[in-house]
């Protein structure tokens, strides 16, 4: 890390003007040379503008959002800016995504709970446009957006139950907090994932003394058990809507496995890790 003086250094200084033209960082090379770099995102081909990156992995560390890249492990500048603001972060726990980097102006939503405040929130990945979607959800550890309808889905262990609402209310044929699963108080719905396609959720249920994973249409109807059997505490919970699977995290039984959408062709995809508790495809 170098102190520069712009008025003090020998010769022209080409990003002492307008940050030489570069969007976001500019480095002089000497002898009035010069390039420019992105502290997020990359650099477009015209070597000035910065561009966002097509995928990028999201998580929360509670009070904070932050993103690495999905590829390239050598770079270590996070494709979006971290963002941290202890008013509206205070326990992030559940999230979900909506990409519309190529048909909502650039930016894509997130939608995040917070366990602290208990309500589910929305922001732009360029940290503008916040909103609460919903307040006194409870503990939502399950959260899932259906797009064609724009609607989130989530678990709440608060009230063993999932219940949907649309993100626009004044959308024709918005859903406004239905609860479209409801459980005995002794179910705790964990974790949720959604296939549009065919109108199917699936669900992990920590229920202590019979814990599943559990399916039913995204209305709530012809709710089964699929898996009820040799499972402790499923975690992660995701969709191969390809190959027609499900794949499913035990933090207790450290595995990783598969199955069809009624449980069937049980197959254990890895062992021995160390308390899985995510999985998404």
């Amino acid at each position: 890390l170098n102190t520069v003086f712009v008025s003090a250094t020998i010769g022209t200084n080409p990003c002492a003007r307008s940050n030489g033209g570069c969007q976001q960082l500019c480095f002089h090379l000497g002898s009035g040379r010069r390039t420019c770099s992105c502290a997020h995102g990359h650099l477009a081909e015209d070597g000035f503008a910065c561009e966002r990156y097509e995928g990028y992995l999201l998580y929360s560390e509670r009070t904070l959002l932050k993103s690495i890249h999905l590829s390239d492990e050598s770079d270590l500048n996070s494709p979006v800016q971290p963002f941290e603001r202890p008013a509206y972060f205070k326990n992030v726990i559940a999230l979900t995504f909506d990409y519309r980097q190529k048909t909502g102006g650039g930016t894509n939503r997130i939608f995040f709970s917070d366990i602290h405040f208990g309500n589910i929130q929305m922001i732009n990945d360029d940290w503008t446009g916040r909103s609460v979607i919903a307040e006194n959800v409870g503990s939502v550890e399950g959260l899932a957006y259906h797009r064609a309808w724009d609607t989130l889905y989530w678990t709440s262990s608060t009230t063993s139950s999932i219940t949907r609402h649309s993100v626009d209310q004044s959308r024709p044929g918005s859903f406004s907090r239905e609860a479209v699963v409801t459980l005995s108080e002794d179910d705790h719905p964990h974790v949720l994932a959604l296939n549009e396609c065919q109108n199917l959720m699936f669900w992990t249920n920590w229920n202590e003394q019979r814990p599943s994973i559990m399916r039913s249409t995204l209305a709530g109807n012809n709710m089964k058990v699929i898996v009820s059997t040799d499972i402790l505490t499923p975690n992660g919970l995701t969709i191969d809507h390809k190959a027609e699977k499900i794949y499913f995290s035990d933090g207790s039984l450290g595995t990783i496995e598969r199955c069809d959408y009624d449980g069937l062709h049980r197959y254990v995809s890895m062992t021995n890790m160390r308390i899985p508790y995510v999985c998404r495809s």
